[in-house]
Parts: C-alpha cells; sequence; structure tokens
C-alpha cells in the first residue's frame, strides 16, 4: 500500500493548489523548478517531483510561464 493517491491524481489537485496560489499572490510565485525540494515541501507539502510535474501540466495548459525569479500566471 501506498499513502498517495496516484500520480495523475496528485498531479491535478497539485496543479489546483498552485493556481489557487498565484491567484491569492498576484499571479506570482518566487518557485519554480529550481526551486531547492526543501523549499517546495514547506510551502506546498510535496515533493519536488511532483511539483514539477504539476508545473508542466500548467505550463502545456498555457496557463503558466517560468523564468529564474519564479512562476508567472500568464
Amino acid at each position: 500500500l501506498t499513502p498517495r493517491q496516484g500520480k495523475l491524481f496528485e498531479r491535478d489537485k497539485l496543479e489546483e493548489t498552485i493556481y489557487k496560489y498565484l491567484k491569492s499572490h498576484d499571479g506570482f510565485m518566487p518557485f519554480n523548478d529550481k526551486t531547492s525540494p526543501d523549499k517546495i515541501k514547506a510551502e506546498f507539502g510535496t515533493s519536488k517531483n511532483y511539483f514539477k510535474i504539476a508545473l508542466g501540466g500548467l505550463m502545456k495548459h498555457d496557463v503558466i510561464e517560468q523564468n529564474e525569479e519564479g512562476t508567472r500566471l500568464k
């Protein structure tokens, strides 16, 4: 048994969490796929791997863009 849900469920849930975070912080967050695993875990309660998967999904849907400063809503 695993304490996590399936990969797709985790991704969808985390995508929604990231989107809500961005909306509540003027469309920007100082986190991107280069952020340390510890900072991601502290803020989002997830692994860097799942965080990157969720960011990738949001980028595929053309919702966000990343740069060295962080992530921004389009």
